[in-house]
């Protein structure tokens, strides 16, 4: 397959996201995908996609800044080895 899907490489993400959840490190915080948009046509692979979520716990430092780190490199390892780019915005 040559396409290059944001959407494919969203759900891969998603998924790993996921997975965060059977980390022990993470048990004190909560976060979630709350907004996903992307492409205008049913039959076209949309050039990008964007998602906002949130994350929160009471343990910044310990919890927070780790799962901050983790997830920053689970985006970067994901998109690389679909192919896509991820630009980041905080």
């Amino acid at each position: 397959d040559q396409a290059i899907s944001p959407i494919d490489c969203f759900a891969d993400v998603h998924q790993n996201l996921l997975s965060f959840r059977k980390d022990e490190r993470f048990k004190k915080c909560t976060y979630s995908v709350g907004q996903v948009n992307a492409g205008t046509a049913k039959n076209i692979i949309p050039e990008t996609l964007s998602f906002a979520g949130t994350m929160r716990t009471f343990d910044m430092e310990n919890v927070g800044e780790i799962f901050f780190k983790e997830f920053i490199n689970m985006l970067e390892n994901t998109t690389k080895a679909l192919r896509n780019e991820v630009p980041l915005f905080f």
